[in-house]
């Protein structure tokens, strides 16, 4: 008789974040910063001062919410 160990363990992929950027607004605004992530259609951003920003990405300017589906696929 032998024992039986079953596991899984969940590993969640995720890109490395983007490049320092300008990222626009569909309202006219820009911001420069980090993409971190994007999760659930909000990407969260670190601007060069630090502060830490949860933006929807359908408020991004069209060219922008592109470029996230492409880099965080």
């Amino acid at each position: 008789m032998g024992i039986v160990i079953a596991g899984s363990i969940a590993i969640m992929a995720t890109a490395a974040p983007t490049v320092s950027r300008e990222w626009g607004s569909v309202t006219g605004s820009k911001v420069k910063g980090i993409a971190e992530s994007l999760i659930n259609g909000t990407v969260k951003m670190t601007l060069e001062d630090g502060r830490k920003l949860d933006v929807p990405v359908a408020k991004l300017i069209p060219e922008d919410q592109e470029f996230l589906r492409q880099h965080f696929g």
